[in-house]
């Protein structure tokens, strides 16, 4: 006989899960996490250098501020420190090292549920069996909040395989020392990309950067600019693009144009470093690769270099493939994880990067209106 389920469990013990935790808990609804690692365990697989590009005021969680002390743009380890205090102070039932395998909706008229049998009723009206790695556990809603820096993507380019140097994804990058001496080539110009190239810059003996197709350079952030961040993006979107041409450059004479889409929806790459180092020469630039060969790359405008390593700073995607196919990526919807037609209290939270403000800055939005609409759901079923 099955347990009664859950009210709600959250997957994932990142940001955007320990945050929806706090926020469903003020309106009475408990939860259970499941993480696979440790809490913040994504956020402490980063590069030793990492440090946020949100001001610590903006990149805190609700209901918790940054410590005394800690840098104005909080370092990695201030990160994994903070997120782990407020799991800590937050969430009280917290299940760390299991890991969700499987997702599949209860059967109406299952032991525990609320739903008397009835003909085809919408997946997940009567709850959701998550089978994990401690067996399995049942939940009238599920949030998925598994991170947007848990999957790495690794782009099918030509020759790949034939590169004699190591070829590895920006997941695996640590310290910029131990690529010394060597002539590097980064793939990607988002922020992680720039990172990178500029770490890498005073270790190795050459640097270039791939920029395939232009990159939103930002200035650092002022606490007035991020909070006017927040105001554009509440404009319509055609008053939201005339102030962001207005106040982002592009160097294209530099080899960084501007995004060629909307900037609206170009994540923005923070800081302007980048430009100073292309301009003195530590960062070279590159367009896009075509192929890989044995000693280096062949680029989009037909030039070739040799190079003794690459980074691919190409990016994560949701991961969410335990919960196929009730949940599938799809970057045009609103979460950017589609949720197949019928199925209802599945949310996923978290995997969108927006285009005008941070992703943290942008969070307790998203964690806001989830939580509220699980709280109606909670309150509205027979017997609460």
């Amino acid at each position: 006989m099955h347990a009664p389920p859950a009210p709600v469990v959250v997957v994932g013990a990142g940001p955007a899960g320990l945050a929806v935790v706090r926020a469903l808990a003020r309106r009475g609804v408990a939860t259970t996490v499941l993480e696979r690692d440790r809490a913040a365990a994504s956020w402490a697989r980063h590069y030793d250098h990492l440090k946020l590009h949100t001001r610590k005021g903006a990149a805190a969680l609700p209901g918790m501020a940054y410590p005394p002390g800690t840098p104005t743009f909080p370092r990695r380890d201030d990160v994994v420190a903070y997120l782990r205090a407020y799991a800590a102070r937050f969430v009280p039932d917290l299940r760390e090292g299991v890991e969700v395998q499987g997702l599949t909706p209860l059967p109406a008229g299952a032991p525990g549920t609320a739903l008397r049998a009835a003909p085809d009723p919408a997946p997940g009206a009567a709850g959701w069996r998550l089978a994990t790695s401690a067996g399995d556990l049942t939940a009238r809603a599920v949030v998925v909040a598994t991170g947007i820096a848990s999957a790495p993507f690794t782009p099918a380019i030509p020759g790949m395989d034939a590169f004699a140097g190591p070829l590895r994804h920006a997941a695996a990058y640590r310290d910029p020392a131990a690529d010394a001496g060597r002539r590097v080539l980064v793939v990607g110009a988002g922020n992680t990309g720039v990172d990178l190239a500029l770490g890498l810059a005073g270790h190795a003996a050459a640097v270039d950067l791939v920029v395939r197709d232009g990159v939103a350079l930002v200035p650092c952030p002022t606490a007035l600019s991020q909070r006017a961040g927040m105001l554009l993006q509440a404009l319509p979107p055609a008053l939201t693009e005339a102030a962001l041409r207005r106040v982002r450059r592009a160097y294209p004479e530099l080899g960084l144009p501007g995004p060629s889409g909307a900037l609206r929806e170009a994540f923005p790459v923070v800081g302007l470093r980048l430009v100073e180092a292309v301009r003195d020469g530590r960062v070279g630039v590159r367009p896009g690769v075509t192929a890989f060969t044995e000693r280096g790359a062949v680029f989009a405008d037909g030039t070739e270099a040799a190079y003794d390593a690459v980074w691919l700073a190409t990016g994560y995607r949701p991961a969410v493939a335990w919960a196929a196919p009730w949940l599938q990526p799809d970057a045009a919807a609103r979460e950017g994880v589609r949720v197949a037609d019928g199925a209802v209290a599945l949310h996923p939270l978290g995997f969108v990067y927006p285009g005008v403000t941070s992703w943290l800055q942008a969070l307790p939005g998203a964690v806001g209106r989830v939580a509220a609409d699980l709280a109606v759901r909670e309150s509205s079923r027979p017997g609460a």
